[in-house]
């Protein structure tokens, strides 16, 4: 085997996410307010809320092509939100030439548009989000063909390219190189309710760490002479927790991945090595499919967090999570090796919150 290579990605903490890097990186020149008061009419009432959808004309063409997007943001009874400020941003490699800002109002049926182009060979992430108070965003894969047209260097004033990644399009890696740095991971996602997608959009920063009780109620009566009726119990639902992450591989080498681990940091009272817990090597969940060089991308998934009579715990710990464990950054390796047989480590961090959440329909 030849020297590992390592690569790393840190996503953003709970209460910020990839919504604060589109914040920082994209928006006109009227700030975050704009917007804002069309946001009551997204949320709507009784804890609804509507939704946002984002289409693009063409997701795979040329390096230096250009393709449509559109965004319709829409209330909880399916109707177009005016006036509500949608973000738009994009991974290195994808450039948004239209609107310059990366941000629009959208208008009287709750739409706006514009224009995305491919800058680099690769396979990005295109996202567009609505205001914190809405609290949502969606992603779009883009798949960008090389070679790079003689002359070509982007274009000028566009937006994009706040996400970060991207590939290194150098003859030595990136799309038609070697280089292992061509692989890592564009998102992760912790599901701690059951739904394990095939495609995750939404992310669960809360881990709930005990099952509670969501009612109580007195059975039938029995006939006699049988004693107290039987309470009937409705259990809080409860779920393992499991990692999903997305790979994206800019090299032109196909790459598999076989196992994974995860670190805990400031671990406290479940450390295990010295102020954090580290987990042993983990197997993937199903079959793990290889990974085709020239921004070819691949989801795995991993169990991290398992229940134990109704409490939760590290894979691997013999003691319960604590109620009140606080915020703890978690950091996911998974392990792979490439068809010329280079070992490749690649690392993507989250911060997570685990409390006694109430999870009670």
């Amino acid at each position: 085997m030849k020297n590992n290579k390592v690569r790393s990605l840190v996503f953003g903490a709970a209460l910020v996410g990839v919504g604060v890097a589109l914040a920082c990186c994209s928006g006109g020149t009227d700030g975050d307010s704009a917007g804002d008061s069309a946001v009551n009419d997204f949320v709507g009432g009784a804890g609804s809320s509507g939704d946002i959808r984002v289409s693009v004309n063409d997701t795979d063409f040329g390096v230096s092509e250009t393709a449509g997007f559109g965004v319709k943001v829409t209330d909880a009874q399916g109707n177009g939100v005016q006036g509500i400020k949608v973000s738009c941003d994009s991974e290195t490699g994808v450039s948004i030439l239209e609107p310059t800002t990366g941000s629009e109002i959208t208008d009287a049926g709750g739409n706006i548009s514009g224009v995305i182009g491919c800058k680099a060979p690769g396979s990005y992430q295109f996202a567009c989000r609505l205001p914190v108070g809405a609290n949502m965003r969606r992603f779009v894969d883009i798949k960008c063909r090389g070679p790079i047209p003689d002359g070509f260097t982007g274009w000028d004033n566009a937006a994009g390219g706040g996400l970060g990644g991207g590939s290194d399009t150098s003859g030595s890696g990136g799309v038609g190189g070697t280089d292992s740095d061509g692989v890592r991971i564009s998102q992760m996602v912790l599901i701690d309710d059951g739904s394990v997608g095939s495609d995750p959009e939404t992310v669960s920063f809360s881990i709930d760490t005990e099952q509670g009780i969501c009612s109580s109620q007195e059975g039938d009566t029995p006939p006699t002479p049988t004693p107290t009726p039987t309470p009937v119990i409705t259990l809080e639902p409860f779920f393992d927790t499991v990692a999903i992450l997305k790979v994206v591989n800019n090299t032109n080498q196909t790459v598999f991945c076989n196992t994974a681990s995860f670190k805990v940091a400031s671990a406290s009272t479940l450390a295990n090595s010295g102020t954090d817990y580290v987990s042993g090597t983990l197997s993937l969940v199903g079959e793990a499919d290889a990974l085709e060089g020239g921004g070819g991308t691949g989801i795995f998934r991993v169990l991290v967090f398992d229940v134990v009579d109704g409490a939760k715990r590290f894979f691997g710990s013999s003691t319960d999570i604590p109620d009140n464990y606080g915020f703890k950054a978690v950091t996911m390796t998974l392990n792979c090796v490439n068809d010329v047989g280079s070992d490749i480590e690649i690392t993507a961090t989250q911060t997570l919150s685990f409390d006694n959440f109430n999870r009670c329909p």
